[in-house]
């Protein structure tokens, strides 16, 4: 498969945090003693293990797997709150599971590859077991993900969370990585019929870890702001669902494209992710203005949902003014009540650039 390093590593960890709701817990590489001395021991296909567990025990095993593989574990507490953890060939941790608490039940592990080579699996327990626990693992199967696997995972995380603090404040940085998280799914499910959906993929999340490094904790941004992600998300949502590969592809496109004018727009300014740009539109009927019109316009994503009722400014031309997010736009002009777009009008339009203002010309036929 042609998916890149960055994407395969996304997809990973996007399976460890859906099926598994623990806390991360730290990767071990010492052996059975703790003391890294233990050389790790090799799990192999359909072989059972049972071993007895106490705390400071670290019991690591090896897995020798192939890149794009898609690998099931199953491991079973039998009197014993036990943890395992993941880890790829290049020390990179993808997940954990088991119980901090629960001594009891059975877990299927199951991730995806993002390269061939040893894969480490660390069992370990934080709390002395009464009487001594043991822990049953085995691997269970290993195969390359199926199309109709990454269907399911692409669905699975494109599912809507709920991005507020306790205090009812919008999270973007948890936004933003579930649309990275939903990026990368689609992607990679749409890679056998469309291999530059990986790239796209790429590119969108290295513009979505700038975002997340510039907001902090507390910082306000606009309902517009917040809405417009919100957007993206549940656009990437239905291209998740799409059985036409090109028309999904063109959706990821898109909200690519709107993530890095935002990216692109944060960059170019003093403060935060940037602050919302004013638009003063002016609308014209030849080469004379035209007044009374209304300024109706939507999300670019949402070319895509043509039955979708659009915005318009609070006010009528000419000129008349809005504040927006940075994204990209359609925007036309028309008269109150008549929102849809006469035939030619419509006007793609990009916000950002760092800009505080922007001028715009809209034209009816």
């Amino acid at each position: 498969m042609g998916m890149n390093r960055t994407v395969w590593r996304w997809l990973a960890a996007l399976w460890m945090l859906g099926i598994c709701s623990l806390p991360a817990v730290p990767v071990s590489a010492a052996g059975e003693g703790g003391d890294g001395a233990t050389l790790p021991e090799p799990l192999t296909p359909g072989r059972r293990i049972e071993r007895p567990l106490t705390v400071g025990e670290s019991h690591v095993y090896a897995l020798e797997l192939g890149s794009a593989q898609a690998v099931t574990v199953e491991f079973d507490r039998r009197g014993v709150a036990a943890v395992v953890t993941i880890s790829a060939p290049d020390g990179q941790k993808i997940g954990a599971f088991g119980s901090t608490t629960s001594g009891e039940g059975k877990e299927t592990i199951f991730f995806v590859t993002e390269q061939g080579g040893t894969h480490r699996l660390t069992v370990k327990t934080f709390f002395q077991p009464s009487p001594a626990g043991r822990y049953l693992i085995r691997l269970a199967d290993v195969h390359a993900a199926s199309v109709q696997e990454l269907g399911r995972v692409a669905a699975q995380y494109c599912e809507e969370k709920r991005w507020l603090d306790r205090g009812n404040n919008f999270l973007v940085d948890e936004a933003l990585r579930s649309l990275s998280r939903c990026m990368v799914a689609v992607a990679h499910r749409l890679e056998g019929g469309q291999p530059k959906a990986a790239t796209v993929a790429g590119e969108a999340n290295a513009e979505i870890d700038y975002l997340i490094g510039r907001w902090r904790w507390g910082e306000f941004v606009s309902v517009a702001y917040q809405q417009s992600l919100v957007a993206d998300f549940r656009m990437l949502a239905s291209a998740a669902k799409e059985p036409d590969a090109a028309r999904s592809f063109a959706i990821v496109e898109e909200v690519a494209e709107d993530l890095r004018i935002k990216a692109e727009h944060c960059r170019k300014s003093s403060r935060g992710l940037g602050e919302d740009v004013a638009v003063t539109v002016k609308t014209w009927r030849g080469n004379s203005e035209e007044p009374n019109l209304l300024v109706y316009y939507q999300l670019g994503i949402f070319e895509f949902t043509p039955s979708r009722a659009p915005e318009s400014f609070p006010q009528k031309s000419s000129p008349t003014r809005h504040t927006l997010p940075a994204g990209r736009y359609l925007m036309w002009a028309g008269r109150p009540g008549q929102a849809e777009p006469p035939k030619g009008s419509v006007r793609r339009v990009r916000i950002g650039e760092g800009m505080r203002q922007v001028p715009l010309d809209l034209f009816v036929p």
